[in-house]
């Protein structure tokens, strides 16, 4: 897919958790529980390159390792 500005991106959708329709519609408060999707957009142009701390948090990896 293109963007406005010409940028080629990747477009997923993909049907969002149960429990945040449940948050969104408001269910507690009689709602009705409406189904949603997540949209995400990467430009495929540019890499992405994972902070090692984050590496380290998130997989318990060694800063070597990351």
């Amino acid at each position: 897919m293109t963007s406005r500005n010409g940028a080629v991106v990747a477009l997923m959708v993909a049907p969002a958790p149960l429990g945040l329709a449940d948050d969104v519609s408001g269910l507690e408060s009689g709602g009705a529980r409406e189904p949603l999707a997540l949209i995400i957009l990467r430009p495929l142009n540019r890499k992405v390159v994972p902070q090692a701390d984050m590496l380290c948090e998130m997989f318990g990896f060694s800063r070597a390792e990351a």
